[in-house]
């Protein structure tokens, strides 16, 4: 059943992409220009994006081109271009609600790196349905705020010293956090160390998103400890290429046994 279904919003989003692109033809031949030059109310949120965001497959081609870059095959001309660019798309049909949302297409690319593409599309509807990710993705500020509070609460537990550091520069978790929960750090983190996180994202729950963070926190404390408001910032959102995978599982794991007693505290918030 699920298959048929992935075929069937396939072609639905086949369909919606070709009718955007004749829309676009029809735009660039009556102006005289560019789809992107030109009239002022092109491109106005009441043109583009219905209440259900199905139009955001418009989207999709643009970040498909940047997903692991350095790979060089989700690129166009790419052996995964199409395949990402379709699962993505179908997902778009399947859940209309949600529609497209920056940092998909390096979760997806991770799964089709490992599965093929009806068994990528139905893990990618199964992980995205997770709590934590559907609250991102949804863009649901009230449980956004829970989970950074959750989170706020185990950094000052496994980290005072850097807690108390970034309070007084003022830098909060959605600085730098969600810049690494929407891609599951596939984006911020070598894609060796991006995998083993996934295998034990997946094998301990979405609280193990939270561990890897104060992990790279923990590794990196004495470097963050030292620097000012604009260089966290910018080491946060652009870590090091070359991390040394042994130190920071062993950093994960050292927050984690801090926190481990007041593992209560994450549900309780979240029940709140």
């Amino acid at each position: 059943l699920f298959i048929d279904l992935f075929y069937i919003c396939l072609h639905r989003a086949k369909d919606r992409r070709s009718q955007y692109n004749k829309e676009c033809d029809d735009k660039s031949t009556s102006s005289g220009e560019g789809i992107f030059g030109g009239s002022a109310d092109y491109g106005r949120e009441d043109d583009i994006v219905p209440v259900n965001r199905e139009s955001t497959v418009e989207l999709i081609h643009l970040d498909v081109a940047r997903t692991f870059p350095t790979l060089g095959i989700f690129q166009i001309g790419g052996p995964f271009y199409d395949l990402l660019l379709n699962m993505l798309s179908a997902y778009v049909c399947y859940r209309p609600d949600i529609g497209y949302v920056q940092g998909m297409s390096f979760i997806a690319a991770i799964l089709l790196l490992n599965l093929d593409l009806v068994d990528a599309f139905i893990a990618f509807c199964n992980l995205l349905n997770r709590p934590a990710l559907m609250s991102f993705f949804r863009l649901q500020q009230d449980k956004m705020e829970r989970y950074f509070t959750a989170y706020d609460v185990y950094f000052k537990l496994a980290l005072p010293k850097l807690h108390e550091h970034f309070n007084n520069l003022d830098i909060s978790p959605n600085l730098y956090l969600i810049d690494w929960l929407y891609t599951i750090y596939a984006k911020s983190l070598p894609l060796e160390i991006t995998c083993r996180i996934w295998d034990l994202f997946l094998r301990d729950g979405d609280r193990y998103l939270y561990d890897a963070a104060l992990g790279i926190l923990c590794m990196y404390e004495d470097i963050l400890l030292e620097m000012d408001f604009d260089r966290s910032v910018q080491f946060l959102t652009h870590l090091p290429d070359k991390i040394q995978a042994n130190n920071l599982f062993k950093r994960i794991d050292q927050v984690k046994a801090s926190v481990d007693k007041e593992r209560h505290i994450f549900n309780s918030i979240l029940d709140d």
